[in-house]
């Protein structure tokens, strides 16, 4: 696992860092809008995501709008919840974050072909971005994801609304180890800061959790001091 902050990621791009709500260091309060849904997992060598997904639309369409009208700036859904398509849907009829807030979303597992096609279908709606996937193991065909969504400004000064994948970096356990035998493994964990301050926020998916570890001493230190820790989890 490595740490990366944002501005790493978004300033090669011509894009200038958010000024996020939850990272401003001042007295006024920041609302958040959580989910925690009930309900089985499927689980497979082609997908991981909820049983029936068709409820798991009907409750994410209602999460987003709820999360729109309430104009939260921290909303979050569990690991392998959404489906990336189906964002695609949604941010046609206008459900995207307010600026300055951030929406992570716990998404379904994807194949890599799944995600290239998914970018191809959004391409003219939103900058997708992720770590590259040449530059991990091959010997395991699904991605664990979360999509971290936020509006930022390009610097001609245009709006532009960015979905920033993060790849689940390290397998959870369970009585028959099926996620270790799909998991392909991402490296990276983004980082979020201030614009003014030393406030930070991160995100990790549920078994992440151990691959902290192998962060050096001062990574470590970078990634607890003064920070928000979103930690996702499966909890069916």
């Amino acid at each position: 696992m490595q740490l990366k902050p944002i501005a790493d990621v978004l300033n090669p791009l011509n894009l200038n860092s958010p000024d996020l709500e939850m990272l401003r260091p001042d007295e006024r309060r920041y609302t958040t809008l959580l989910m925690q849904p009930d309900g089985p997992i499927f689980a497979s060598k082609e997908r991981i995501g909820a049983f029936d997904q068709t409820k798991a639309k009907i409750k994410g369409k209602k999460f987003l709008e709820t999360a729109n009208e309430r104009g939260a700036t921290l909303a979050i859904t569990p690991e392998y919840f959404f489906a990336l398509g189906y964002l695609i849907r949604r941010y046609c009829r206008g459900l995207v974050p307010s600026d300055n807030a951030l929406w992570v979303l716990g998404t379904e597992s994807i194949t890599q072909e799944g995600l290239e096609s998914f970018k191809q279908q959004v391409s003219d709606l939103c900058i997708i971005i992720h770590e590259p996937l040449e530059d991990l193991p091959r010997d395991r065909h699904l991605l664990g994801t979360v999509a971290l969504l936020f509006q930022t400004t390009h610097i001609d000064g245009t709006k532009k609304l960015i979905i920033l994948i993060q790849f689940k970096t390290y397998p959870s356990r369970d009585d028959l180890f099926f996620e270790e035998s799909v998991l392909r493994r991402g490296s990276v964990v983004y980082q979020f800061k201030g614009i003014n301050g030393p406030l930070t926020a991160a995100v990790i998916i549920c078994a992440d959790a151990f691959a902290l570890a192998e962060l050096d001493p001062q990574s470590l230190s970078d990634f607890s001091n003064q920070s928000t820790l979103i930690h996702i989890q499966l909890n069916p």
